[in-house]
């Protein structure tokens, strides 16, 4: 690397774009995916979203608080 530092910089930079390109890659494959098509029973499962006013606007949120998912535990069977 001493020596030669303009090859050892094109050797690092080609290195560092193969990684972003193959990461870039992975994720736009993954992002068309279902986040649980990979799971058995995947079209079964609900998403819960919660609607809440803060300052003067309706913000939606994913998830829910813990007495929900117990009603939901103890009413629906799996």
């Amino acid at each position: 690397m001493l020596h030669n530092k303009v090859y050892s910089a094109l050797n690092i930079a080609g290195l560092a774009a193969g990684r972003l390109w193959r990461c870039l890659s992975v994720y736009g494959y993954t992002a068309s995916m279902p986040m649980t098509a990979f799971l058995p029973d995947y079209n079964q499962f609900v998403r819960v979203k919660l609607n809440f006013y803060h300052s003067g606007e309706i913000q939606t949120q994913r998830g829910s608080s813990v007495p929900l998912v117990e009603e939901f535990r103890k009413n629906y069977p799996r």
